[in-house]
């Protein structure tokens, strides 16, 4: 797909893999989200994959619980929407890298599917969202 640049400084960078079948609302910050990601480096070697494991990862958008990239990435996309990130080390693991796994200075990859989202404010179940009346069909580079 079209590439965005929803930073505007080259540091995080969006290709649409799939669009969702019906368009839905995005997380916002507070949300819970349900994704399902593949985290690759330049060279396409693969860190973590919950695919592999079937196990979907979940966390709360925007109070810095995440790698920063994924706190802008995330409220970009739409339930069932799939995508692929670029992430420079300034929106990744940085200068110090993570662990053993990631190095310093890492250009990352995330292929991110978002399952679904709870909204704060209904802590509901975001598998069954329905359409936003405000719905902005544009489906990237929201703020």
């Amino acid at each position: 797909g079209d590439e965005v640049d929803i930073l505007g400084n080259g540091s995080l960078i969006k290709s649409i893999i799939s669009l969702p079948k019906k368009p839905s609302r995005s997380p916002q910050m507070g949300d819970k989200i349900f994704v399902h990601f593949i985290g690759t480096f330049d060279d396409g070697t693969v860190f973590a994959d919950t695919r592999r494991t079937m196990e979907p990862y979940s966390e709360y958008v925007g109070v810095g619980l995440m790698v920063g990239g994924w706190d802008r990435a995330i409220p970009t996309m739409m339930k069932g929407e799939r995508a692929l990130f670029t992430m420079h080390p300034s929106v990744a693991y940085g200068e110090q890298g993570a662990g053993f796994r990631i190095p310093p200075n890492a250009t990352v990859r995330f292929d991110i599917e978002l399952l679904g989202f709870d909204e704060l404010d209904d802590l509901g179940s975001g598998l069954e969202g329905e359409v936003d009346p405000a719905y902005d069909p544009d489906p990237v580079g929201r703020e």
